[in-house]
């Protein structure tokens, strides 16, 4: 059996704490030399006098005393944490790192105190409400090479999710360890690859953001065939084949999310955007249907539907770069940041829909 070192945190640590702790290593050192025993074989050491006073940088704390305990062959480490005031007394944050083995993969913490941790002390924001916590998810972006989806593939990786980007450029949009390949959706076979990329990659997908999407804007019978083909190909069996593919997986995930960038197009009818309202409007009930199937495997499915948005969006296709409308639309960062409002909601409910839109936009009832 591995050495288990009980530490009794503090609310940081500190130098001397760290100090102090070197120490006792090291005298166990010189006392199991002297008894001519191996450090690794004992059951339990227990390591006191930690405070919270000048607190180091806790990762970095850790990372230096787990290059010293690996040198006494301590392959096992179990922390105990005590609460105080009914709030636990130390970094959870860290603890969370150190128990996906974060310091190297000999590190361990009891998954189920990890779980009684998280129940205890949920993730707060900066206002001090409840939040999901998303740094080490795996999410699947579509349409993710710019406009929207790459505003949220960079405001995803912003909050330590893990990629898989899918769009027809492949592009990687810089971020480290992103799986990016070209994909075109109306393809499954594309999207089959990608995700088991993903997943062999990242060792699953908790989250999967239905994006890509194109849109033309004019009279019903005035649109060309070529247009209606597309929006209904892309926007709708897309959106299908992109949930049939990631779904598999989506359903293993304990925060399995599906996030639809539907429009305001898929709630209410617009003057020529008929065919791209009927593509929304489908989107829209798909994820509305979903949610009946998905939330008793505890996923959550919800539609965020902005309006106007500023991008390249169905540029010659109804738009055109001199709109005056443009100016006051929203931008693709404004879209991503609804994104993770929705992600980051306390697991115990979902947003169904989430609708907002610029307030230069006209209002349709």
């Amino acid at each position: 059996m591995g050495l288990i070192t009980l530490w009794e945190c503090g609310s940081g640590w500190s130098s001397p704490a760290l100090a102090a702790v070197r120490r006792q290593l090291a005298l166990l050192e010189e006392a199991c030399a002297a008894e001519g025993r191996d450090p690794a074989s004992l059951a339990r050491a227990l390591l006191t006098g930690i405070g919270p006073e000048r607190p180091l940088q806790s990762v970095e704390a850790f990372r230096d005393l787990a290059g010293r305990c690996a040198e006494l062959g301590i392959t096992d480490l179990l922390l105990h944490c005590p609460q105080r005031e009914g709030r636990f007394a130390g970094d959870l944050d860290v603890l969370e790192q150190i128990a996906a083995g974060g310091l190297g993969g000999w590190l361990a913490l009891g998954s189920a105190r990890l779980d009684h941790l998280r129940r205890a002390n949920p993730p707060r924001g900066k206002d001090g409400e409840v939040v999901t916590r998303l740094d080490g998810r795996v999410a699947l972006v579509t349409g993710a090479s710019r406009g929207i989806g790459a505003a949220v593939a960079r405001a995803l990786h912003g909050e330590g999710v893990r990629l898989g980007l899918a769009s027809r450029s492949g592009d990687g949009l810089g971020i480290a360890d992103a799986v990016a390949r070209p994909c075109d959706v109306r393809r499954p076979a594309d999207l089959e690859a990608l995700v088991a990329e993903v997943v062999q990659r990242h060792g699953g997908l908790d989250i999967v953001v239905v994006n890509a999407g194109v849109g033309a804007y004019g009279p019903f019978l005035e649109m060309p065939a070529d247009d209606v083909e597309e929006i209904v190909d892309v926007n709708v069996k897309g959106a299908l084949n992109t949930l049939r593919a990631a779904l598999p997986h989506v359903t293993r995930s304990d925060a399995g999310e599906v996030v639809m960038i539907a429009s305001e197009a898929g709630r209410r009818g617009l003057p020529n955007e008929a065919v791209y309202c009927a593509s929304k409007f489908a989107q829209v009930g798909l994820t509305r249907a979903l949610d009946h199937e998905l939330r008793p495997l505890g996923v959550r499915c919800t539609n965020v539907c902005p309006g106007g948005v500023a991008t390249d969006f169905a540029m010659g296709h109804g738009r055109t770069p001199d709109m005056p409308e443009l100016a006051g639309m929203m931008s693709p960062e404004d879209v991503a940041q609804a994104v993770l409002f929705v992600l980051t909601r306390p697991r115990t409910h979902r947003i169904l829909e989430m609708a907002f839109r610029p307030v230069t936009e006209t209002s349709w009832g």
